[in-house]
């Protein structure tokens, strides 16, 4: 039989740890002195945290714990099936070296050296802090955040009912020391609303008082027994009124389109701002811009009422090459209208015969 190998010291199973041991301290200068240590046993069985097993003698190594004299501090592992599992005790591990850019080391204290306490500083073990406690301490923090957001925004809006009801204030009280000048430009600004209306809170004013109008005279003939022929008046009378509102419309939608696509065409022409390094900020014309540019002046050569024929027939002649670097079913059609203008023009036709057909180009 194979010889028995022999236990060590501090791995002996037989090994009986008595209820208490000396324990003798060695002091400089001074005398050894001896102090009794308690041992407290544990009443339960040694938890099995895994372990392993010698494969050349057979003997099985199980693994031990320790725990911090503050109770609490170390993390709890949620699943301790897992934490013992072999896949997770048999991990591959790799080891990578690195060498520091300033070399370091500890020193311990001692009598023969004297070791800078200055800037020491001592760590102080805490209780271990989890995600769920982080996610409730950003719940907290962000309640606090919107707290002072609400504070703010309820503050902001606050001041700003109190900067209208002053400016209100103020323009009551201009409008009062104003006199006939001020009523003058403000009749004036209500008679161009009417005369010229350009946004829907025109054309709402205007829909909004006819219809106060034909209210008010059908109660004035409601009460003088009115017959259908003045109900039939006033209604002609809505009907023309309706009509010209509409009219009136189309002209500001046509103006509108025109302001918008104006400036739509600007915009794109308008250099690129880079900001440089020095906080200045530069303008970069680009191809692109300048292409743009170019198509802008061109519109508004094409938009613009040109009463010379060879100042014409050059814009003319510039949208057609331009339209031709392009070709689809829209460029020939560009390209068709300026030859049929370019042709009326030299024919000496009048302006006055090309409006619908300037229109359709523009369009």
């Amino acid at each position: 039989a194979a010889p028995t190998e022999e236990w060590p010291p501090y791995a002996d199973p037989s090994y009986k740890m008595p209820a208490s041991i000396e324990v003798t301290v060695q002091k400089r200068n001074e005398d050894d002195q001896t102090i009794t240590v308690n041992i407290e046993r544990e009443s339960t069985r040694k938890p099995y945290l895994g372990g392993y097993r010698h494969k050349k003698t057979g003997r099985v190594y199980h693994h031990a714990s320790s725990q911090s004299v503050v109770l609490g501090c170390l993390p709890k592992y949620p699943d301790p099936d897992t934490r013992r599992h072999r896949d997770s005790q048999t991990v591959v591990a790799i080891s990578r070296s690195q060498q520091s850019l300033r070399e370091y080391g500890t020193q311990m204290a001692r009598l023969d050296v004297l070791i800078d306490e200055t800037d020491d500083r001592h760590v102080k073990i805490r209780r271990y802090f989890t995600a769920a406690q982080l996610l409730e301490l950003k719940r907290q923090k962000c309640a606090i955040i919107q707290r002072f957001y609400r504070g703010y925004y309820a503050r902001k809006r606050a001041w700003g009912i109190r900067q209208r009801l002053y400016d209100a204030q103020v323009a009551k009280d201009e409008a009062d020391r104003g006199g006939e000048t001020f009523r003058t430009k403000n009749r004036a600004k209500e008679v161009e609303r009417r005369t010229n209306p350009r946004t829907e809170a025109d054309f709402e004013l205007l829909y909004n008082e006819l219809e106060q109008w034909r209210q008010k005279e059908l109660a004035v003939i409601a009460q003088q027994g009115g017959t259908k022929e003045q109900r039939t008046d006033i209604l002609n009378q809505q009907t023309r009124a309706l009509a010209t509102i509409d009219r009136l419309r189309a002209t500001a939608v046509k103006a509108g389109r025109e302001k918008k696509i104006k400036q739509v065409m600007s915009l794109m022409g308008q250099p690129k701002k880079w900001e440089d390094k020095y906080g200045g900020v530069r303008e970069v014309h680009t191809q692109f811009t300048v292409r743009a540019q170019e198509l802008r002046d061109l519109y508004g050569g094409l938009s613009d009422e040109i009463g010379d024929v060879d100042e014409r027939l050059e814009v003319l002649t510039n949208v057609k090459w331009t339209c031709e670097e392009f070709p689809c079913a829209l460029t020939r059609d560009i390209v068709e209208l300026c030859d049929r203008e370019a042709d009326l023009l030299n024919r000496g036709r009048s302006v006055e015969s090309m409006v619908n057909l300037r229109r359709r180009l523009t369009s």
